[in-house]
């Protein structure tokens, strides 16, 4: 299904758009954390049910006061300097201060609770006089500890928690999903999140995937957001960002400790059935894919059948749309 440009409203919202919304709004409602499901939703044809319901989720994550990156930022700081310091192949690794300055990590002992960096931008040589001599001035050097680990960020990631109102996300945005009523949390309005994975298809704006996705806006009398910019899909460095996002091809490289894949197509799905064995995944697909693919997925579901029971109740597939199949299974341990 393709979508030129779709703006929903919220008394003129399709009903399988709300189901998919749904189902991902209400995924960690009655059941046992610690037992991993998985779960697969067949379409008649192309849709954007994957990012409508990762949508849903995030909306979900958006209310839990833990659903952030803060709690644990410091270890991942200070796991990346152990490797780049370990390994000679890596070449540069920078972070960014609260300030947007650029360090690097400084080669000296460290403390359990915290470790130093220095300027990247420091010169050891200087021009003065038409001459190059020794920079007079020291590196400067910064510690990063716990407490102040939320204002640094590794190059190319995004801030853990924005200090600027201009960076955080817009409440009145969210509240635009329908029928997600739950009270958000504001605190995480200015912090990233990485609990949450969608894998696709092309990564970039302008790629036929990502315009689809962007093309869809929920609207409410003056206000208007497209479905792309809710899921902070392209969030800038500087600004916080609530999903993660992968191409289908690239799942492999990932290596965050995600709570929930949402794969959009058979071949997503596979893969991170493959390279996740421990959260949760739903895939999601259309019946018009090639036959070998959706061949594929019913041998890897049989595979892992005898580890899993099936879920035949479950609330949010209730009165689902006669056209959309579903299969929810739970690990037995």
């Amino acid at each position: 299904m393709s979508y030129e440009q779709a703006y929903w409203s919220e008394n003129r919202i399709p009903k399988w758009v709300l189901q998919m919304i749904n189902i991902g709004y209400s995924w960690e409602k009655d059941r046992f954390p610690w037992k991993r499901r998985v779960c697969f939703i067949s379409m008649p044809c192309t849709t954007i049910s994957a990012p409508l319901l990762a949508l849903g989720a995030l909306r979900k994550d958006l209310e839990r006061k833990n659903a952030n990156n803060i709690d644990g930022h410091f270890d991942v700081l200070k796991r990346a300097r152990d490797i780049y310091l370990e390994n000679n192949d890596i070449s540069e690794a920078f972070l960014r201060d609260r300030n947007d300055n650029k360090w690097k990590f400084f080669n000296g002992e460290s403390e359990i609770n915290k470790f130093d960096v220095i300027d990247a931008s420091y010169k050891p040589l200087i021009k003065r006089k038409g001459k190059q001599i020794n920079n007079p001035n020291m590196q400067c050097r910064s510690s990063i500890t716990k407490d102040n680990a939320r204002h640094w960020r590794l190059e190319g990631y995004p801030v853990i928690e924005t200090e600027q109102t201009s960076n955080e996300l817009y409440k009145n945005d969210y509240l635009l999903i329908p029928n997600c009523d739950g009270e958000i949390e504001d605190i995480n309005l200015s912090c990233s999140y990485n609990g949450l994975l969608l894998v696709g298809d092309g990564e970039g704006l302008h790629t036929n995937y990502m315009q689809e996705i962007y093309n869809v806006n929920f609207c409410k009398d003056d206000l208007s957001v497209s479905l792309g910019q809710l899921l902070t899909l392209h969030a800038e460095n500087n600004s916080v960002k609530r999903i993660s996002f992968c191409n289908e091809k690239k799942v492999s490289q990932q290596k965050e400790d995600y709570k929930l894949i949402v794969a959009d197509g058979s071949i997503a799905f596979l893969n991170a059935l493959e390279n996740f064995k421990n959260c949760d995944v739903i895939g999601l697909f259309s019946r018009d894919e090639p036959i070998d693919n959706l061949g594929l997925l019913s041998n890897k579901l049989q595979e892992i059948k005898r580890y899993y029971k099936d879920i035949d109740s479950y609330l949010p597939f209730e009165n689902m749309h006669p056209f959309i199949n579903k299969y929810l299974i739970e690990r037995n341990q």
